[in-house]
């Protein structure tokens, strides 16, 4: 285990969930940027002082909370679902994040997987792209880039990068299906990762790199373009969208 994260278990995340929504919540009150205390928190949830001090410490290892700007911080990255799914503003703010981390992210594990294992996979990775380009459901063609994202973050040789990007496609995944019409332009159009397939083959990183920011950059843009209209539409337009 990379990070020791504490207060783990089905009843501290249901405390983690409660003190969420009361410190980032729509419905939460205004601090003005002053976390409650435990002790505080705890009054208002009905939980426990020290639950509620474990929920707090997560919190504040994920850096969602103020901490001490000499200590570095660590962790937490099991809590990105956790910002999402909540039907709330924030969670179009998060994802439009999580697509623009994506844009920078995605070069570098193509890097890292063609330096690794870019012949041993090359074939597979061959036939994903083939069987995306043949789908004519754009869900098919959306669900072959989760897969291909999949078999790149898992040949890519780095524990830190693997824990980020299958973090990020934790919450990717469940909207995969959802955003699809949103990206529907993209995926017909898209193009590029059969030059990302040969040059994975071909055991190339600096044109791996470049096929991904050709085929996956539209993606990205799209979607970071969709989630900063949504978090600027009022909350009617919103609920209509989804």
């Amino acid at each position: 285990m990379l990070v020791n994260v504490v207060g783990r278990g089905a009843e501290n995340d249901a405390v983690l969930e409660a003190v969420f929504e009361e410190l980032f919540g729509d419905t939460g009150p205004d601090h003005n940027g002053r976390t409650s205390s435990a002790a505080q928190l705890a009054e208002r949830l009905g939980t426990s002082i020290e639950a509620t001090q474990l929920c707090l410490d997560r919190l504040k290892h994920a850096g969602l909370l103020g901490t001490d700007p000499h200590r570095s911080r660590s962790g937490g990255l099991e809590l990105l679902p956790k910002l999402t799914f909540q039907g709330k503003r924030q969670d179009f703010r998060v994802l439009g994040d999580i697509y623009a981390a994506c844009k920078h992210l995605w070069p570098e594990l193509a890097v890292l997987t063609t330096a690794h294992a870019g012949p041993r996979i090359g074939p597979r990775l061959t036939r994903l792209v083939e069987g995306m380009y043949a789908a004519e459901d754009l869900n098919e063609r959306h669900w072959a880039l989760v897969d291909i994202s999949k078999l790149m973050i898992d040949n890519c040789g780095s524990p830190v990068f693997q824990l980020m990007c299958h973090n990020i496609m934790s919450v990717l995944i469940p909207c995969t299906e959802v955003s699809t019409p949103a990206i529907a332009t993209q995926l017909r159009e898209m193009s590029g990762f059969e030059k990302l397939a040969a040059a994975v083959t071909a055991g190339d990183p600096e044109s791996a790199r470049a096929a991904v920011r050709t085929a996956w950059d539209p993606l990205w843009e799209r979607g970071m373009r969709n989630m900063a209209a949504m978090v600027a539409a009022p909350q009617t337009t919103r609920l209509a969208e989804m």
